[in-house]
């Protein structure tokens, strides 16, 4: 027979007063956080500005139309893949400077592998010879429509991706800082630091929003540091202000043993 389920406790589920213990008689004012008992938060959580929560909507904006566009990109590897061409597996990006090039010229009517290997940029790993034998196949022309169509919707979505970048930037650039600024010279980056956006001057912008230049940190990019700033905001003292006072999790039960 299922048991019957306890029904829950409104009252612990609303706003309570600072100085009321919850079930395990903590006293909330005791523990020096007015909002938090044990594993409940019993204020709404923090929510960042109107300008952050702005950067924020075109944050989320562009990342689905970089998965639209990465979805083109695959209907452009099936494509040639029904052709039998193996550029794709030749080169690491199609839609790099070499991949773009070849594609366009097979679209332009040129079928010759060594006149389209011959493309090839010179950062390339593969030789022109490797190259050239992955792109013997049979040219139909449903799959050449079939490219052609994913190629144009590619760059379709790449032009709104730059769009929404644009926007972000004026955000940012109309961003009005709480306090003084702080030093906002910049130090000479790496180019793999800022391959996440091809804004110009939007890494000076989040340095100045943020105060300091987070892409100085290993692991911290242009776009890592747009995504903290949409969901955090500029203050990162707000994170965690709770998180001490938190319960930490029971440890589970030691199995029975006869």
């Amino acid at each position: 027979m299922a048991r019957k389920r306890k029904p829950e406790n409104k009252e612990k589920l609303a706003v309570l007063p600072t100085m009321r213990p919850d079930a395990a008689g903590i006293d909330i004012g005791a523990t020096g956080c007015s909002s938090c008992t044990r594993w409940v938060c019993y204020e709404p959580p923090n929510r960042p500005e109107h300008e952050v929560c702005a950067v924020r909507s075109l944050l989320r904006h562009r990342e689905s139309l970089t998965q639209m566009a990465a979805t083109h990109v695959h209907h452009m590897q099936k494509a040639l893949d029904q052709m039998n061409l193996q550029l794709h597996h030749v080169i690491s990006d199609i839609t790099g400077q070499t991949g773009l090039a070849i594609v366009d010229a097979i679209l332009a009517g040129e079928r010759d592998p060594q006149v389209l290997a011959k493309l090839r940029d010179k950062q390339i790993k593969a030789s022109e010879e490797v190259i050239a034998k992955s792109l013997v196949g049979d040219y139909r022309a449903e799959h050449l429509f079939t490219l052609r169509q994913s190629l144009v919707a590619y760059r379709s979505y790449q032009k709104l991706i730059m769009d929404c970048e644009a926007e972000i930037g004026r955000y940012l650039e109309e961003f009005q800082l709480p306090g003084p600024p702080n030093d906002t010279r910049q130090e000479a980056v790496p180019a793999s630091t800022l391959r996440a956006s091809s804004t110009p001057g939007l890494r000076s912008q989040l340095q100045r929003v943020f105060g300091i230049d987070l892409t100085q940190i290993p692991g911290i990019h242009v776009g890592i540091a747009q995504v903290l700033f949409g969901e955090i905001g500029p203050d990162f003292r707000k994170i965690g202000a709770c998180a001490p006072n938190l319960a930490p999790p029971k440890p589970s039960p030691q199995p029975r043993t006869n």
